[in-house]
């Protein structure tokens, strides 16, 4: 499966030209294209990318918010910075922290393919895994007592994800906007991957704190619970029992199976505006979750499907009890509710 580069730039022209000098390298990428900030957002939460190139002149988010924005909610995706204006003029907007190159236009794209290259290499200097499956691969990871970064591509859908390892042990893991033991779960989810390995891990936090099999077995039994989910509505739909008609039955299943990158398209404004911060799964929240959903049920207060967590400061937050559940941070009481309204009206 082909790695990934994100191409943000308004001007068509320049699309069309840097698609057709860079086609002859299909082979080793593929290029998608985004025709501005908010639009490379929604594409960086429903794929996996190795480098994005950002224009910084551009309608509705300019190219330094958006590489803000890359480096608090993406920072393993390093950036080619392009401009009219000089490096140095570059260099004081944008800081060298998380930028792989500048490119001042015009610009020769066989160069841009150049530098694009080098960086896949590098992305993969340990060498390339096709067709393996996840926990059996990184098993093989803690075995051998591995230092890398690891950059995982799911055969089975769009998504990918990057893990760091330090002498075999997993410190952290992201996928999209997700990071940590929720990310873990899901790529251990997955049935057949690709791998790309970097001979280097960044100092970074540990955010999972567990021995790998618990992480392993963890995934496993909460993809057999999904399974059985997917069964059981199956099994209603034949009887004609499925609620998803009546209007609370729809809109509480229609939360729940969406997916992140769908919520994030969604409030990208309100990102945008940072009234909205970290959208993630969080597995810690389900056992809160399935208790507000019991009382509720025993109170004959109906399905709950959408709540606000209201603590009076920027930690207040939107939840929705899929699985596992989402958790919208949002700056403000007011903020959230706000988000109420809107996944109501647009989910």
């Amino acid at each position: 499966m082909n790695r990934k580069i994100l191409f943000v730039d308004d001007d068509r022209v320049i699309q069309m030209v840097v698609e057709q000098q860079l086609a002859a390298f299909a082979e080793h990428f593929s290029l998608v294209f985004a025709n501005d900030g908010l639009d490379a957002i929604k594409k960086l939460e429903n794929g996996c990318f190795s480098l994005v190139c950002i224009d910084l002149i551009m309608p509705r988010m300019k190219g330094v918010n958006l590489f803000s924005h890359i480096r608090s909610h993406f920072p393993h995706v390093p950036a080619i910075i392009m401009s009219g204006k000089s490096k140095e003029e570059m260099q004081e907007l944008i800081p060298p922290l998380g930028v792989y190159e500048y490119f001042s236009k015009p610009f020769e794209p066989k160069l841009l393919c150049k530098s694009i290259m080098k960086h896949l290499q590098k992305e993969a200097e340990g060498g390339i895994m096709y067709n393996v499956s996840p926990p059996v691969f990184f098993q093989f990871m803690e075995m051998e007592a591995k230092t890398c970064t690891a950059r995982v591509l799911d055969n089975g859908s769009p998504r990918g994800g990057v893990l760091y390892f330090t002498d075999g042990q997993l410190l952290d893991v992201r996928v999209g906007m997700i990071t940590g033991l929720d990310a873990a779960h899901i790529v251990f989810g997955w049935n057949d991957v690709t791998v790309f390995i970097e001979k280097n891990c960044p100092a970074i936090e540990n955010r999972i704190n567990l021995p790998l099999q618990t992480v392993i077995m963890q995934a496993v039994s909460m993809k057999d619970e999904d399974e059985e989910d997917i069964e059981l509505q199956s099994a209603k739909q034949e009887r004609g029992q499925d609620l998803a008609d009546s209007p609370e039955g729809g809109i509480s299943s229609k939360l729940r199976s969406a997916r992140l990158g769908e919520i994030s398209g969604i409030l990208a404004d309100e990102v945008a505006a940072n009234s909205v911060g970290d959208i993630s799964q969080r597995v810690e929240m389900t056992d809160a979750v399935q208790a507000i959903a019991a009382i509720g049920e025993h109170s004959n207060l109906g399905e709950f499907y959408l709540g606000v967590l209201a603590y009076g400061s920027e930690d207040d937050a939107v939840v929705i009890p899929s699985k596992p559940p989402v958790r919208i941070e949002c700056s403000s009481e007011s903020h959230a509710k706000g988000v109420v309204r809107k996944l109501v009206r647009k989910i």
